[in-house]
């Protein structure tokens, strides 16, 4: 009777094992991302660490991806590179959603916003800190205070070694905080960034496509070659604007975030 016990404790002791390496293969951050409508495309191209950040963000909720959008085409007007803008083969600035249910309902309770960049290796030329703005619709979100996390990376995607928890400027509807490039192109070639936070709904607002809004997200480059002269911001309105000068690019990328 001993030795039968002892053959189903071992049995289950092994079932148990086995049954918890499974969810564990289940359960990977790229694996559970992609369950959620992440896609890979948007997956691949930011580091280990940022996927890891965006699983922490949303395992045990229930979450699903909303919408995601990469640099509008604005940096050319018939073929010809314009003035002011940042060419997209430069730099690619994304701008992807995921929103958390109310556990057994359709209602958003929150929306976690991602912002990553990357700059083409061995660009810019010229490294200061650059400034991001990203703005939404103030009478349908506001920013979950202690949620914004931005994080640079100097050697592709590898370690940041720039760290914020602390926007430059937050107000109803939109944050800038500035970005921090490594200031040797020879050394550092690829340059990366990714930044998170959460917006939180001001009324009810229910999981549909009835209706949509747009998350907008802007990047200034400094390009003055003289050091410490800044990009700044400014409020507008509910907003938050980059005061941008002759010797300042931009890009953006704007989403829209469908609901009902």
């Amino acid at each position: 009777m001993k030795k039968i016990s002892m053959f189903l404790c071992f049995t289950m002791l092994f079932v148990t094992i086995f049954t918890t390496n499974v969810m564990a293969e289940e359960i990977s951050p790229y694996n559970y991302l992609l369950g959620i409508g992440v896609p890979s495309s948007y997956l691949e191209s930011i580091s280990g660490e940022d996927i890891n950040s965006i699983y922490n963000d949303l395992k045990g909720k229930n979450c699903s991806f909303n919408s995601l959008e990469t640099s509008n085409e604005y940096d050319t007007v018939g073929g010809v590179i314009t003035r002011g803008y940042i060419p997209s083969k430069d730099l690619n600035l994304s701008i992807m959603t995921v929103q958390e249910m109310v556990n057994n309902t359709n209602i958003i309770k929150n929306v976690n916003v991602y912002v990553s960049w990357t700059w083409a290796s061995n660009k810019p030329m010229i490294r200061h800190e650059d400034a991001i703005s990203i703005n939404w619709d103030n009478s349908l979100f506001q920013f979950k205070s202690n949620s914004f996390k931005s994080k640079d990376y100097m050697d592709g995607k590898s370690k940041p070694y720039n760290t914020i928890t602390v926007p430059a400027i937050v107000n109803q509807g939109g944050l800038g905080y500035h970005t921090l490039l490594a200031n040797s192109s020879t050394e550092f070639p690829d340059l990366h960034g990714f930044t998170s936070f959460i917006l939180t709904c001001n009324d009810t607002i229910r999981e549909g496509d009835t209706r949509s809004t747009s998350i907008n997200a802007n990047y200034a480059h400094d390009k003055n070659p003289i050091p410490g002269i800044g990009i700044t911001f400014s409020k507008s309105g509910f907003g938050v604007s980059i005061d941008t000068g002759y010797l300042t690019d931009t890009i953006s990328a704007t989403t829209n975030l469908s609901y009902e």
